[in-house]
């Protein structure tokens, strides 16, 4: 998916949200790691992050350069992000589900209420992004306060980029 880190962020909150609750799967663990997981993915892309336009118009990269630097410290922290969600929320990702619950590929692709919506990750007000995607969470009757967010963005979001950086340094050192 060649999206920026807010359309995929934005686009796969509600198609998740309707797969966990198919599922009677807890849904905040889910949503968390969606935002989460799409900002930290977005690194890859020298396109899908407004950081990444920043620094090639700094550091001019042709795209190869750029994924061999990126490559690894964006896997890097895309496995501490789940990491981090599994940890957090072990105790409500215990269990089963039932795979007969969701609903077939036809079915699905022919849902078109999937397809009709187009965060920083340490504040609410940090991008529209963010607040877009708790308007999602709101119109779906879940509360997620900024006090909240800002639990699971101070615990991410500094290892997410300690890791980053270390393994960019690593490459290039």
């Amino acid at each position: 998916m060649f999206l920026s880190n807010d359309a995929t962020a934005l686009i796969l909150t509600p198609i998740v949200y309707s797969l966990v609750t198919r599922l009677r799967l807890p849904v905040l663990p889910f949503l968390f790691a969606c935002t989460f997981i799409a900002d930290s993915a977005s690194f890859l892309l020298p396109v899908s992050n407004p950081i990444n336009i920043t620094i090639i118009s700094r550091y001019p990269l042709d795209l190869l350069t750029f994924l061999r630097l990126l490559s690894l410290p964006c896997l890097l922290v895309i496995g501490i992000n789940l990491g981090i969600f599994f940890w957090l929320y072990r105790s409500q990702l215990r269990g089963k589900f039932d795979i007969k619950g969701l609903p077939s590929i036809e079915e699905a692709v022919k849902h078109t209420a999937y397809f009709r919506y187009v965060g920083p990750n340490l504040t609410t007000v940090g991008s529209l992004a963010t607040i877009l995607w708790l308007l999602i969470l709101r119109q779906r009757n879940l509360d997620v306060s900024g006090l909240d967010y800002f639990k699971v963005g101070i615990m991410v979001t500094p290892l997410m980029l300690v890791a980053g950086a270390l393994a960019i340094w690593l490459l290039l050192g």
